[in-house]
């Protein structure tokens, strides 16, 4: 578990969500079966999910199996 830590507009989410998604492609490479746990600070998991959507499909080059796979196994958690 890592936090992360800097002002407004940084790329501080930009770049876990990068991060996720990186951690998603080597699973789907591997063909081993995990998830990747995003936990959201503010409360805003609708935002998260479509950053993270729009990322998946920047990063999956036109790969429809791995964009599924990244959808399937990336939850999102609001911490409390």
């Amino acid at each position: 578990i890592t936090e992360l830590t800097a002002s407004q507009g940084s790329g501080k989410t930009q770049f876990c969500l990068t991060l996720a998604c990186n951690a998603l492609r080597s699973l789907f490479l591997s063909k081993k079966s995990s998830q990747v746990l995003y936990v959201e600070s503010e409360g805003k998991n609708d935002a998260t999910l479509q950053r993270f959507k729009v990322i998946a499909n920047q990063r999956s080059h036109g790969d429809k199996d791995f964009f599924d796979f990244a959808l399937r196994n990336f939850m999102v958690h609001t911490a409390s």
